[in-house]
């Protein structure tokens, strides 16, 4: 295979694997708008986003990651590397630390408040 061609498959997983990322980003921000839901429909519609939100960071680390580390084998071996892959990496490397921001500001948010 070609190193394009390689770059170009490697492109397309991540994108790929970074879709449903979007997807309940989207989400989130049409369940943060004013909607009127109350009780346990509030409820059940928070879980189903935060259920949306492991699964496709489940699959972005499953898919966009390896693709990630592709890319960037073939980015140091080869020098071939181009803008949208060097975007999208960027991208794959913030989904991915997303969670672990997440994590760090529900573990300092306690010692602001106390």
């Amino acid at each position: 295979m070609e190193p394009k061609t390689k770059v170009t498959v490697a492109n397309n997983l991540m994108a790929i694997g970074l879709l449903p990322f979007l997807a309940a980003l989207i989400c989130l921000a049409y369940f943060l708008l004013p909607s009127g839901r109350t009780g346990d429909a509030a409820v059940a519609a928070g879980s189903t986003m935060m259920f949306g939100f492991v699964l496709a960071y489940v699959f972005a680390f499953a898919v966009a990651f390896p693709a990630f580390l592709w890319s960037s084998a073939l980015a140091k071996s080869l020098g071939f590397n181009t803008r949208c892959s060097a975007v999208l990496r960027k991208l794959v490397v913030g989904v991915v630390c997303s969670v672990f921001l997440v994590f760090a500001f529900f573990a300092f948010v306690p010692f602001f408040y106390s």
